[in-house]
């Protein structure tokens, strides 16, 4: 009966996982990968690591409901809709960005869907996104909400 128990257990583990990955967008090929919300108004980017840095996930965000917080002193670019996670992080950040990852061609990450890479994870949900790092430190970021954790 035990051993009826144990392959009933691996037969049910086998079947969620195969349902888990059917469920979760592959990654783009090559050494960026990145996709955005069925909205549009939030899109993310993985950076491999390399020689100089850590593998790196970052996420923008184009419309917010709330005013952008008071930019830092040394920031000439925009504060408030870009954030940043790398593998090694306790904690998500918002960054600093003169540039955006806004991609229309990045395919689309259905709501209830997850995103994984590198050691990353997203959610997408209506209320909008959470991403993390293995460590499970990263943000948060919804047009009335934007949270690093």
């Amino acid at each position: 009966m035990t051993v009826l128990s144990s392959r009933r257990g691996r037969v049910y583990a086998v079947a969620c996982l195969a349902l888990l990955t059917w469920s979760i967008p592959q990654p783009m090929a090559g050494d960026i990968a990145g996709f955005r919300t069925p909205s549009g108004n939030i899109h993310c980017m993985f950076i491999e690591a390399d020689a100089e840095f850590p593998a790196n996930l970052r996420c923008d965000i184009m419309q917010i409901d709330t005013p952008l917080p008071k930019p830092l002193s040394d920031c000439e670019g925009e504060w408030g809709r870009s954030f940043s996670i790398s593998a090694g992080d306790a904690i998500g950040q918002m960054i600093c960005a003169s540039d955006a990852v806004f991609n229309e061609g990045n395919p689309v990450l259905d709501y209830g869907q997850f995103w994984q890479q590198g050691g990353f994870t997203c959610a997408s949900e209506k209320s909008g996104i959470s991403c993390f790092n293995a460590k499970r430190h990263g943000f948060s970021l919804s047009r009335s909400v934007r949270k690093v954790f």
